[in-house]
């Protein structure tokens, strides 16, 4: 018989293995870019390349991109909170292994939303606690162009200088200076920045915003690159120990790339509870 303390200790171990380092919720490794093109290193607000973030998703409602989205197992998407208000489930999609919103790509899968799972304590319009999971009709067929990321490791938050990488189909441009949205994935790099420093920034802006426990920022002082409308939901990620890993949920912003007012995103690494609670059992 194996005493009950051992028995504990192997539940624990249990537990804290599902929540290690380059945390995985899928049955395939994570965060691995499977399409490696010639051109490796492009920087700032440069289309990516087809494959070269095969988590990302376009979150769709009447068949129209609206949101990103990222994969982060066969049935589960992680998304905005406030990208789902007033949207009726029945007319979201989710279209994996997507690339160019303007024509049809054999590595293309579109996914009916079977349930909404938004945190319980987001209240709209506000910006905290911005974070869902859309769970798929059906699961996803992995391939080079549709693998999952990996969720950050437990007590390993994003700290101050992180590079990281935001992916979208959002606006190049604030729609106000005549921008326009992307049709081909864009990606930028973007350094992490801490809350008091973020925060200092928006005051110098004259900028009533605070940044809480939950949220990160991530941009330069002087502006210039960023998340803009229609990459909300999507992922922003940091490559650790190999892995690209899911740090942060684009949630808020004001304007789009301006000096001092760096993007806000969802903190991943403050959520691992409640996504392991709710999208684990897939």
């Amino acid at each position: 018989m194996v005493p009950q303390t051992w028995n504990a200790v192997a539940l624990l171990m249990t537990a804290l293995v599902l929540v290690s380092d380059a945390m995985n919720l899928a049955d395939v490794p994570c965060g691995e870019q499977q399409i490696l093109a010639a051109r490796l290193k492009i920087v700032g607000g440069k289309a990516a390349y087809h494959g070269e973030y095969p988590w990302a998703a376009s979150v769709q409602y009447n068949r129209k991109h609206f949101c990103g989205g990222t994969i982060i197992n066969r049935q589960y998407i992680i998304t905005a909170s406030h990208c789902l208000q007033g949207r009726a489930r029945l007319d979201l999609s989710v279209v994996v292994g997507e690339h160019d919103l303007t024509r049809a790509e054999h590595s293309q899968e579109r996914h009916r939303v079977a349930k909404v799972i938004r945190h319980g304590q987001y209240r709209y319009p506000s910006f905290q606690k911005d974070i869902a999971l859309l769970r798929l009709s059906d699961k996803i067929t992995w391939d080079q162009y549709k693998q999952p990321v990996c969720l950050p490791s437990v007590g390993s938050p994003p700290v101050q200088g992180d590079p990281a990488t935001v992916a979208g189909w959002g606006w190049l441009d604030e729609y106000s200076k005549g921008g326009q949205q992307a049709k081909v994935l864009q990606r930028v790099h973007v350094p992490v920045v801490t809350a008091t420093t973020c925060s200092s920034w928006f005051s110098e802006a004259e900028r009533g915003v605070t940044v809480r426990r939950g949220q990160l920022c991530a941009g330069y002082k002087s502006g210039g690159k960023d998340g803009c409308q229609g990459d909300s939901g999507g992922p922003l990620v940091s490559r650790r120990n190999g892995h690209y890993t899911l740090i942060g949920v684009v949630s808020a912003g004001i304007g789009c790339a301006r000096p001092n007012l760096p993007g806000i995103y969802t903190d991943v690494h403050e959520y691992l509870d409640w996504i392991v609670e709710n999208a684990s059992g897939s």
